[in-house]
């Protein structure tokens, strides 16, 4: 799995604009890098209707979600924020539970970016906070740049490794999650200050009672569990990996069943290894 991975948002056809927000705020007159100090959109809007995003979502193994994102946007679209946010959660469960994959359906069907970040190890630190200079031009940490990149302020981004993390990453994912503190990151390497407040964290860990404490009551906890098969989950996240990463939309017919007839000869319940069946994955799908 890449380190830090985004999955544009598929266009939604709403006829009506986005409303727009500037994330970034300069500490002088300078212009800031990657449009940072220019509008970018606030999508997912048309998907808070109740008969959008929370009756499309095909997660009805795992009701307890539902209900929050039934909750949320009917609190949004009455509070008149026309744009898709879940609260800060962390998704706690088993491998193979289908985290993941719940976290790519909530992007997909909200309509906006997904972004996956890795912060396990001491690596998770740099890819939280550092900045990369090429070319002696100073840019920001890998999420802000997410940002301009899908000139959106709102993604959903999915942070994994949380159980492996340092303490430094985990105080700085703390800072980035609080509403109050995330609204204005501290980005020195271009001398602005960026709004992280839109977007939709979603934290995985097997257990939320090791995060740190502070982490934790800021993070609202979903159990993900379900009757269906470890093996199952796992294919259907590697499907939407696949999908993503060769551009091409759900076959003709279904997904998953699709799927499940053209890999027969893989068998999951023996090998349990990822790669292997990733690597099935692509090639049933590339026939």
């Amino acid at each position: 799995m890449a380190d830090l991975m985004i999955v544009p948002a598929e266009g939604s056809g709403w006829e009506h604009p986005c409303p727009t927000v500037v994330v970034g705020s300069g500490w002088s007159r300078r212009k800031l890098p990657l449009g940072l100090d220019r509008p970018v959109e606030l999508r997912g809007g048309d998907r808070l209707t109740p008969d959008g995003m929370a009756t499309a979502l095909p997660l009805d193994w795992c009701a307890p979600l539902l209900d929050v994102v039934e909750e949320e946007c009917r609190s949004r679209l009455e509070a008149g924020d026309v744009w898709f946010q879940l609260p800060p959660l962390a998704l706690e469960g088993r491998a193979g539970s289908g985290r993941g994959h719940v976290a790519r359906q909530i992007a997909r069907y909200a309509g906006v970016p997904f972004l996956l970040i890795d912060i396990a190890g001491e690596a998770g630190v740099r890819r939280l906070r550092d900045a990369s200079v090429a070319h002696s031009v100073a840019l920001p940490n890998s999420v802000v740049v997410a940002i301009a990149s899908t000139c959106c302020a709102n993604p959903v981004v999915y942070v994994t490794g949380a159980d492996g993390a340092t303490g430094e990453a985990l105080g700085l994912l703390t800072a980035m999650v609080d509403p109050l503190v995330g609204a204005r990151w501290v980005e020195e390497s271009i001398e602005a200050s960026v709004d992280l407040s839109h977007f939709t964290w979603l934290v995985e860990t097997t257990d939320v009672g090791c995060l740190p404490l502070q982490l934790a009551s800021i993070l609202g906890t979903v159990g993900i569990t379900s009757d269906l098969e470890a093996g199952e989950l796992v294919l259907l996240g590697l499907l939407d990996e696949v999908v993503a990463e060769l551009g091409c939309g759900p076959p003709d017919g279904g997904t998953y069943e699709w799927l499940r007839d053209r890999l027969e000869h893989y068998e999951w319940r023996i090998h349990r290894d990822v790669a292997a069946l990733r690597a099935h994955v692509v090639a049933a799908y590339s026939r």
